[in-house]
């Protein structure tokens, strides 16, 4: 690279030393000195010509920009005269820094990004907590969120909100679309305004006034057309029109990204004082001058204030106050420290791999780099060459890692599903590419700096000396490689133990019996219009018709269906009363989960009669009321007793039932979780007219998503408007169930894999220089008479102690990183001796036989061919 203003200077400067010569040379021929002999005397005055150019040169400004692009040229056709070396340290600098890269972009997106609202550090989320209950973050009561928001002293504004779905019809195919029941305050909390229109006002939440709606943008342009201006365009909603009022811009998706729609939570003068029913999600904004602690304190005086007034309800619980932020993280946070600390590690270890391979060549380049110093290098310049060819290294392995990170991103994001929240929307963004820069300097601290440090202090005499040809390895030398050997294997042996340990407790959680059938299942949810099927008997009737259809499709085994389908994390819990305790109060009253069933669910679902008779087409509403229990609640309800014939009943319904069966628990919230009591009642047999949904349950013989589209026609003979919505077959649920553990257990495989790669590679590698500087002691050796067996067991033997030191090195590390992976396991304790020894033997194994390869290649050592440079 030659800059203009270079050679222009460099002219100028000739020009001004061939005028010093001939002034000089002039005055010598004045004084009567012959012309010749007062040129060669000027010249012999002067000195070194090329010496005084290069000291004129170092007083100008710009010449450590020159000597920097010098640097970058010896650097890079120094990379390109060796290019296996240069592809091993690239792309383990890249896959490095491309893990690193892709788990901050998820930390990034989920921990540090703020929320899309103004102020967001001022909005937090209300949950109502009560020990005794063992619950620490519920929803609130109506009632009780009603008195917060009147009574607080802390918060600007307040709003409550849940999720609802609808049906949307008047459209070519009807649809059933997630959007919340919002109180007039929630857009004005969350401080955002509409793309068009409004959000809605303070009085729009009262029966007669809250037929208007918001819809994302998404939905508007699915229905009207982007373009469309607002107008006072009308949707159908569950049969009633409603006034389409605002468009949300395409940046807002609370409180689900799934969310398309919003309605004002109209409740009745009742539901607005009910305190039993805990369901409203609330948020808060802070005023300006109060913290979260003054809040708290506010809060716990209205909570204790309402827990004297009303302790039938209230009576126990309390106010718990955490950050929007937090509440939507959930238990992401440990997830992604594992992660985080897991690529850390691998990126540590291709430092380590990285500094090894430029330790060994730059003892093969201790020539080159003495020829240099005896020319008149500083040892400075010298350390600032070879660490531009490792920041030349680090930029490209940089680039690459980014592109390796941009493809795990893809990847993580089709492993993973919504496994973590935000994991659908990651990208390479700004702070994304800063992180990735400073990593790279950090990068280049780490594994080229030593390593320079060391081969610019080379003996000047011994690397010069006639004949010299490599000698054999000093023991400093032998140190150095032993300790960057067991650093790569413990650092790699801390985290395969973090991902055997989380890849077993992965497969211990698939191994679980969730007390259901799940092969050749099909389940597909139905949400009634209130305002069609208005009573219980109407909505039993319909789902009754649908049931019968389906059962007549060839294909299908058995059919059923359920309030709340398992493994969603869903289960309604109300008290339960029982015909033997009815004097018990109300705080002692039991609670379990309560589902309402059809009499073929039992049947469809694959669950375990244990007692009594499963439900059956007689049991309809006018027949005796019965009820099925689960085993668990059959021993905490009547422990030691025959529960067949036992009557219970909900605190909120008069009637009495009678246990007609027992049932096997199932896993309804989750695989690593018992749900407890839970109580089985006949959806015919409901009072509840707002229970007007339910989950279709199909057993079929043949692949079940085949048989989707009859079944939706099937229904659709009977309603043509009724949306059929989530036809899934019950693998896929069981699928994402577990697709965080899964996404963690791939994900931390993946890294482990790659970093006992490394660590095989640097062994390979280290072992290997070791053979080839020690060529001569081999030679002299098996002329002497060794055996190519003891030659073998000798460096087996460097490598072994290297790595059983590195192994426990490695202990230590993996018990450092089980504090982090303790609550993210199931089924296994993250001490578990046998996975540390399972790796134990995978790494030592691993290690030995990357230490035979080149073990194996000096057996093979001619000694006149090792003594001939002798």
């Amino acid at each position: 690279m030659k800059f203009p203003w270079r050679r222009r200077s460099n002219h100028e400067l000739d020009e001004e030393i061939q005028a010093h010569l001939r002034m000089a040379a002039t005055d010598r021929v004045e004084r009567g000195v012959p012309s010749r002999d007062a040129s060669d005397a000027a010249r012999r005055e002067l000195g070194n010509v090329s010496l005084v150019k290069e000291t004129t040169r170092e007083q100008w400004g710009w010449v450590w920009l020159e000597q920097i692009a010098q640097d970058v040229r010896y650097g890079a056709r120094s990379l390109a005269k060796s290019p296996s070396f240069t592809w091993i340290a690239v792309l383990t600098l890249a896959l490095g820094i491309g893990a690193n890269t892709l788990v901050f972009s998820m930390a990034y997106r989920v921990l540090l990004q703020p929320l899309p609202y103004p102020s967001p550090e001022r909005l937090v989320t209300l949950w109502e907590s009560s020990a005794k209950e063992n619950v620490l973050q519920g929803q609130a009561s109506a009632a009780n969120f009603y008195d917060w928001q009147a009574q607080n002293e802390a918060f600007s504004s307040m709003t409550g909100y849940t999720g609802w779905r609808f049906n949307l019809t008047g459209t070519p195919e009807p649809e059933n679309i997630l959007g919340a029941l919002v109180t007039p305050e929630f857009f004005t909390t969350l401080g955002v305004r509409p793309a068009q229109g409004r959000t809605f006002l303070p009085n729009e939440d009262q029966a007669g006034k809250d037929d208007v709606v918001v819809v994302s943008d998404k939905l508007w342009a699915r229905i009207f057309g982007a373009a469309t201006p607002l107008a006072g365009q009308k949707i159908v909603l569950n049969r009633s029109v409603c006034t389409v009022v605002g468009v949300m811009p395409s940046s807002f998706a609370f409180p689900s990204p799934a969310t398309e729609i919003w309605t004002p939570l109209s409740l009745s003068e009742a539901d607005r004082q009910n305190r039993d029913g805990r369901w409203l999600s609330v948020i808060g904004r802070l005023k300006p001058e109060i913290s979260q602690d003054k809040a708290f304190d506010n809060m716990r005086l209205i909570a204790s204030r309402l827990e004297s007034s009303y302790p039938k309800s209230d009576r126990g619980w309390s106010v718990r106050i955490v950050t929007l932020h937090d509440s939507l993280i959930g238990d992401s946070r440990t997830t992604l420290f594992v992660m985080q600390g897991a690529v850390g590690l691998l990126l540590l270890i291709a430092c380590v791999n990285v500094a090894g391979l430029l330790m060994v060549r730059a003892t093969g380049r201790s020539s080159e780099i003495a020829v240099r110093r005896a020319i008149g290098a500083g040892r400075g310049r010298v350390i600032r060459q070879l660490l531009t060819e490792s920041a030349l290294l680090t930029v490209i392995g940089a680039l690459l890692g980014v592109l390796l990170a941009d493809w795990g991103m893809h990847a993580a994001q089709s492993l993973g599903s919504d496994a973590l929240p935000g994991l659908q929307s990651l990208t390479i963004n700004g702070p994304v590419i800063a992180f990735t820069s400073l990593l790279s300097f950090v990068t280049i601290a780490v594994f080229g700096f030593v390593p320079a440090i060391r081969a610019s202090s080379v003996d000047l005499y011994e690397s010069l000396r006639p004949g010299r040809k490599g000698g054999n390895a000093g023991a400093g030398s032998r140190r150095n490689r032993d300790l960057l050997v067991a650093a790569q294997v413990g650092l790699a042996f801390g985290l395969l133990c973090s991902a055997g340990l989380l890849a077993k407790s992965f497969l211990r959680l698939t191994d679980v019996n969730p007390g259901f059938r799940v092969q050749n299942s099909l389940s597909m949810q139905i949400s009634l219009p209130r305002s069609k099927y208005k009573t219980s008997q109407q909505q039993a009737a319909f789902f009754a018709d649908v049931l019968d259809r389906i059962d007549q499709t060839p294909g299908v085994l058995a059919a059923g269906g359920v309030s709340d389908l398992p493994l969603l994390g869903n289960q309604m819990t109300f008290k339960i009363l029982l015909r033997d305790e009815e004097k018990l109060s109300a705080p002692a009253l039991p609670n379990a989960g309560v589902r309402w069933v059809t009499p073929g669910y039992f049947k469809a679902v694959g669950m375990t009669l244990r007692a009594g008779r499963e439900f059956e087409a007689k049991d309809s509403a006018s027949a005796p009321l019965v009820v099925a229990v689960s085993v668990s609640a059959a021993r905490r309800f009547w422990p030691n007793q025959d529960p067949i014939g036992k009557q219970l009943r909900l605190e909120e319904d008069s009637r009495w039932f009678s246990v007609a069966g027992v049932v096997d628990d199932i896993k309804q919230l989750a695989l690593d979780s018992d749900e407890g009591a839970a109580v089985y009642f006949l959806y015919s047999q409901k009072s509840e007219d707002w229970l007007n949904w339910m989950s279709i349950v199909v057993h079929t013989r043949g692949n079940p998503a085949d048989l989707g589209p009859t079944i939706r026609s099937r229904i659709w003979s009977l309603d043509k408007d009724q949306p059929v919505t989530a036809v899934v077959t019950f693998d896929k649920y069981l699928a994402d169930s577990v697709s965080l553990p899964r996404l963690r257990a791939i994900v931390m495989g993946s890294f482990s894999v790659l970093a006992l790669s490394m660590a095989v590679v640097g062994i390979l590698g280290m072992i290997s220089y070791s053979v080839g500087r020690r060529t001569h002691e081999i030679g002299i050796r098996m002329a002497l008479g060794a055996r190519p067996g003891e030659v073998l067991l000798q460096f087996m033997w460097e490598g072994a102690r290297s790595t059983v030191f590195g192994l426990a090195l490695g202990v230590v590390a993996a018990l450092m990183m089980s504090g982090l992976t303790r609550s993210l396991l199931f089924g296994v304790s993250a001490l578990d001796p046998l996975t540390y020894a399972e790796v134990a033997l995978v790494s030592f194994v691993a290690s030995l036989a990357a230490c035979y390869i080149p073990a194996r290649r000096a057996t093979r050592v001619d000694p006149i061919v090792a003594l001939r440079y002798e």
